[in-house]
């Protein structure tokens, strides 16, 4: 089976992989010895038939992540191409990308055409919203609407960072309001005072127009 999962939003990409990792220890491999995560940049020609090929040792199923799949070398694309087709159904393939290359090529084509696929794009202001909702109340906290709208606002589509922001908070609190959320991060406008202030000491006419324009 191939799975292919890409986009720009490498939080929740990653979250994804983690789930399907865990759904296949829970299911096949609970002493997760048949899982292999590969990384486009190292794997190469030669490697990649066995290692895509051979059976689990300790399992009859085995899981394959392989990462940054645009990474990987013109003749080594192209034996994975081959080997695609050759996959046996006891081998779970998970191939990863965050950016699809803009110019069509027969490994793109052939990985849209997986089994399953799936796109993580950036999510808007609406979409960060009902992420950070959901988020916290897993940690059963609550979070009112002003602190939520800041937090959005403040940090955008950078869900690795509200991650870490959501973390120190649920830590802190139970209940999460905009006092809160502004003593653990800063608002952009506070940020681009310090680089106005900069840019208009060294004289920097274009930035400072710029910031000044991003305020408005």
């Amino acid at each position: 089976m191939l799975l292919f999962l890409h986009g720009p939003d490498s939080f929740r990409l990653h979250e994804r992989i983690g789930a399907l990792r865990a759904g296949f220890v829970q299911k096949y491999d609970a002493a997760s010895l048949s899982i292999e995560t590969l990384y486009g940049k190292e794997i190469t020609a030669d490697t990649l038939p066995s290692k895509l090929l051979s059976s689990g040792l300790f399992t009859q199923k085995r899981c394959v992540v392989l990462t940054d799949i645009f990474t990987l070398s013109d003749k080594t694309a192209e034996i994975l191409i081959a080997l695609l087709d050759r996959l046996s159904e006891d081998t779970i393939l998970i191939v990863t990308a965050t950016e699809l290359p803009k110019t069509a090529s027969a490994l793109r084509d052939r990985l849209l055409r997986a089994d399953k696929v799936e796109m993580f794009a950036l999510l808007d202001d609406a979409g960060i919203s009902r992420w950070l909702t959901q988020r916290v109340k897993q940690s059963n906290t609550k979070l009112d609407a002003a602190a939520n709208h800041y937090l959005v606002h403040a940090i955008g589509s950078d869900l690795w960072r509200m991650h870490s922001v959501v973390e120190q908070l649920t830590h802190y609190t139970k209940t999460i309001t905009l006092a809160d959320a502004e003593l653990f991060v800063s608002s952009p406008l506070d940020d681009n005072i310090f680089h106005l202030t900069d840019a208009l000491s060294e004289r920097n006419t274009s930035l400072a127009l710029r910031l000044m324009h991003d305020q408005l």
